[in-house]
């Protein structure tokens, strides 16, 4: 909990170093948010036969009469639905699905090109052992203990489970021959491509130095980036400066690296690397606000292009002298994209948004020279939504719409904020409509794909037709992710449909524990190593095919305690669309006499499943701990408060004690912001302080002038608006597993009194 201090928190702290004025001090206090729809009659689906129209996204214009936005004109086609989740309404007009679930014959990763291997020793005298006393060695750091139980043991499935787990942990006595023909031999195991640079490796270490390693590799390159940078060495020893330049430049350019691999790379491939790819890798390096990294490039930089990094680097610090040495930045150098993100983000910090914003429209879109796409995106997420805090919707929605988002995830993202802003602020519910389809067309995920379609449907609706905006919640409503809940709402669904597959019979239940995966994790149950089957598990999940041995595969997961495991195992089921819903909403986890100090154990389930999947031992790193993820100082303190015997211990080893804790917190925000769901969720992400802050600036949401839903999409903070949905989402499905409730999210989002 308290973990959202993200790129807003730190703009505030920059401002309040070098101005003494917060953002919030600076954008009005009271922003208004569009009232709420009048509640709507459920509409049965319809028919619908009119021809789409295809148009280009257009720049937002002044709202026109509800006469001159017909339906008819709204910039998209039905026919590109994708189909409904199983068991959910049909679309009642029969229509092409355009996003299939991935294939569940998936295979575990391709083939990788490896080099030839050579028997190699590694020096170590074979001993006697079992599998558990190897195990046990290595978690006590004694790898060569375990390396020569490996050794001296036959050929069994004690054998092959230890070459696994020497193999991906990386210990480099284990010989590139034992790794290789693991991977040839048992293609049906997890971590494949892991193993493949295992490979590589060890046959690095293994090669004799100079040319006898390129001869090895020949024109393969290889993935693992140790290997490649000595693999390039080779080849230019070897005088093949092309294949040297072929393998190291891209390395050079777009990958972290430590102050190691760069030394070994500029001591040894220094001739085939230009002046443009030491530029480009500083900027590399300052996208990701790695500024020593950047200043050590300094020698092979022109004066012109170090002062350009330097520039960057004082507004990465938050240096007084920011703004005298970006003006002092070349004028050649002033439209290079990293010049521009730097200036928008010191004009941001300095509270002179207008001026970023402006800056920011017009920044380039150039894919190749932007390098950083994701950045880029999120620093137009945050100064969109600066400006629409700061009542300048126009400029919010050109922020979004122009922006360069590459994955999928942030493109869906990004044409959301643009649909958003235009639907609920611009009311451009045309211009609204091309974005949302860009949205849910482009995205991945469940979650993602939901929520342009739910939103297409809501621009349907503000054009008059709830028949039409059916069809898009049809399309969008799914039992277990927050915006379908919304969708199946709107269609006037009162129960969540979840799917679980059947039972296996004997004869799947035999072929699933006939295989050899499924054999191992019960071996490593048996030598008391359970956890380290993590990875297998998660495979199982990941490639089963049948629906009722995924089923087998989480049972042998709960079995083991490793409930989180289990939980990852039904969503990756989920994301194969197999019947996965109950899978990834166990319940049988926090223990049936756990006291929850008043607070409804679906709100516990809801709230665990975020925080910690379930994970008793989970410490993050800022070290919450536990079920329910408390900071040690906050569970003493409620500790006290209840009369209890405060253990810092029992936090990640007692579900009993965590729960309570975690409870007894909890009911202290609920109790604080008068029953509400979304406001207690927020607080406790991102700190009790914080609610009241968005409470003065967007309206309470428990207020019937406020529409909850438009307020939870404005929390400034991303990981607090996404933890926020997921709880409420997590939410409705526990109320619906524990106590049979009916679905009435807009209740749980306008839970409690201002």
């Amino acid at each position: 909990m308290f973990k959202s201090i993200n790129r807003v928190a730190v703009t505030t702290l920059f401002l309040i170093a070098l101005t003494g004025q917060t953002v919030a001090q600076s954008l009005p206090l009271t922003i208004p948010i569009p009232q709420s729809r009048p509640a709507a009659a459920p509409v049965a689906p319809t028919s619908l036969t009119p021809a789409p129209v295809q148009l280009l996204p257009q720049a937002p214009q002044p709202a026109a009469s509800a006469g001159s936005q017909a339906l008819a004109v709204l910039p998209i086609s039905l026919s590109a639905l994708p189909k409904t989740k199983p068991g959910l309404p049909p679309l009642s007009t029969a229509v092409p699905s355009s996003a299939q679930p991935p294939s569940q014959n998936a295979a575990p990763t391709v083939q990788a090109i490896l080099p030839a291997v050579s028997r190699a020793e590694n020096g170590i005298e074979a001993r006697s052992g079992s599998l558990k006393q190897a195990l046990d060695a290595l978690s006590q750091n004694k790898q060569k203990t375990a390396l020569a139980i490996h050794k001296g043991m036959k050929q069994s499935l004690d054998r092959v489970i230890l070459t696994y787990i020497l193999a991906i942990g990386g210990y480099h006595d284990l010989p590139a021959a034992e790794i290789k023909a693991f991977y040839d031999r048992k293609p049906q195991w997890p971590s494949r491509s892991l193993i493949a640079r295992r490979v590589e490796e060890a046959v690095v270490r293994e090669t004799p130095s100079g040319r006898a390693l390129a001869k090895a590799f020949g024109n393969t390159v290889p993935n693992s980036t140790t290997a490649a940078i000595e693999v390039a060495i080779s080849h230019l020893k070897a005088g093949n400066k092309n294949q040297a330049t072929k393998i190291i430049r891209p390395i050079w350019r777009d990958e972290g690296l430590n102050a190691k691999l760069e030394s070994r790379i500029l001591s040894n491939l220094r001739s085939v690397l230009t002046n443009a790819d030491h530029f480009r890798r500083a900027s590399y390096l300052l996208y990701r606000e790695r500024a020593t990294a950047a200043l050590r490039l300094k020698k092979y930089l022109s004066s012109a292009q170090y002062k350009l990094v330097d520039a960057r680097v004082s507004v990465i610090r938050g240096q007084k002298t920011a703004g005298s040495k970006l003006d002092s930045v070349p004028s050649s150098l002033r439209k290079d994209p990293g010049y521009i993100f730097s200036r928008v983000q010191y004009l941001r910090r300095k509270g002179r948004v207008t001026q970023a914003a402006d800056l920011l429209i017009k920044a380039p879109r150039d894919v190749e020279r932007l390098i950083n796409h994701r950045e880029w995106w999120v620093e137009r997420r945050l100064m969109s939504r600066i400006m629409l805090n700061n009542g300048d919707a126009r400029r919010a929605y050109k922020i979004a719409a122009t922006h360069t988002a590459q994955s999928s995830k942030d493109y869906s993202e990004a044409e959301f904020h643009a649909g958003f802003f235009a639907l609920r602020y611009l009311k451009d519910h045309k211009t609204a409509a091309v974005h949302f389809e860009k949205s849910w067309k482009k995205a991945s995920r469940d979650r993602d794909k939901a929520r342009g379609l739910y939103w297409q449907g809501r621009a349907w609706e503000a054009a008059g037709d709830r028949s039409v905006a059916a069809k898009f919640y049809q399309a969008a409503a799914n039992p277990t992710v927050y915006y379908g809940q919304l969708a199946l709402e709107e269609l006037g669904q009162t129960s969540l449909v979840l799917h679980h597959p059947p039972a296996a019979n004997a004869a799947l239940q035999k072929q699933f524990n006939g295989r050899e995966l499924v054999q191992a994790i019960k071996r490593l149950k048996a030598v008391g190593h359970s956890k380290r089957s993590s990875p297998i598990l998660r495979h199982l999940g990941r490639t089963l095919q049948n629906p009722s041995e995924v089923a087998l595969a989480h049972e042998l997961a709960q079995s083991l305690s490793l409930h989180q495991e289990a939980v990852q195992i039904g969503q990756l089921a989920q994301m194969r669309g197999l019947p996965a819903d109950k899978m990834a909403f166990p319940l049988n986890v926090i223990p049936r006499s756990v006291k929850t100090n008043g607070v409804d154990i679906a709100v516990i389930y809801a709230l665990t499943k975020q925080e910690s999947v379930f994970n008793i031992q989970a410490v993050s790193s800022a070290n919450a701990r536990g079920l329910m993820q408390m900071l040690p100082a906050t569970a003493k303190t409620t500790a006290k408060k209840l009369g209890l015997r405060y253990s810092k211990a029992k936090l990640t080893s007692d579900p009993a004690y965590a729960v309570r804790l975690g409870s007894a917190f909890l009911k202290q925000n609920l109790e604080k912001f008068n029953g509400s769901y979304i406001l207690t969720f927020a607080a406790y992400n991102a700190g009790p302080g914080r609610p009241p802050q968005w409470i003065e600036r967007f309206g309470d949401p428990r207020s019937s002038r406020v529409n909850a839903i438009d307020w939870v999409e404005r929390i400034p903070f991303t990981e607090t608006r996404d933890y926020v949905m997921k709880l409420i989402e997590n939410l409705q499905v526990y109320e619906a597993r524990i106590h049979g409730k009916k679905l009435d999210i807009s209740k749980d989002l306008k839970r409690g009194k201002p």
